[in-house]
């Protein structure tokens, strides 16, 4: 299956959707059309918190896979942000938080894949808090998850340069 590929200033982005199937796809095409063995790989995208504010903008120090129970450390090299921590993938939205718990659908898709092809110590997840109990999930459109990520435009590209 092909997936669109969208090429600038030395980047490649590819746009999955939602779920890990869909992420590792991503990971895997970006990496059998451009095999770099010091490519960065960044997961950006919304995630739902337990207490966190929407909008708030989150880099992720460890993936756990509800399903599997798998846990994937990652470092974080540059702190553009303060606010930073664990992420859960879920294979579904959630209704119920965990108070200092992040949680997603596509992060343990793409954290394996990255591991798969052994460029884990390259690996970044930037998650925009978009859900918490007080704004439930059912309310995010896409004009919505647009409006957070212009939001924070500022520090995605902080961090794309950064890695470059």
């Amino acid at each position: 299956m092909k997936i669109p590929v969208y090429h600038g200033n030395g980047i490649q982005l590819v746009i999955t959707g939602p779920g890990a199937t869909a992420s590792a796809r991503g990971v895997r095409y970006i990496q059998s059309i451009k095999s770099c063995s010091t490519a960065q790989w960044i997961n950006f995208g919304i995630c739902g918190h337990g207490s966190l504010a929407v909008g708030t903008p989150l880099l992720i120090n460890r993936v756990i896979d509800r399903q599997s129970g798998m846990e994937w450390p990652l470092t974080i090299k540059h702190l553009i942000t303060r606010t930073t921590g664990a992420l859960t993938c879920v294979p579904e939205p959630q209704s119920e938080y965990t108070d200092d718990m992040a949680f997603d659908m596509e992060s343990s898709g793409f954290i394996q894949a990255v591991n798969d092809i052994d460029m884990i110590e390259y690996a970044k997840i930037f998650k925009i808090v978009s859900d918490n109990p007080a704004n439930d999930s059912r309310g995010i459109s896409a004009k919505f998850v647009g409006t957070l990520v212009q939001q924070q435009l500022g520090l995605i590209r902080s961090m794309i340069e950064l890695t470059q």
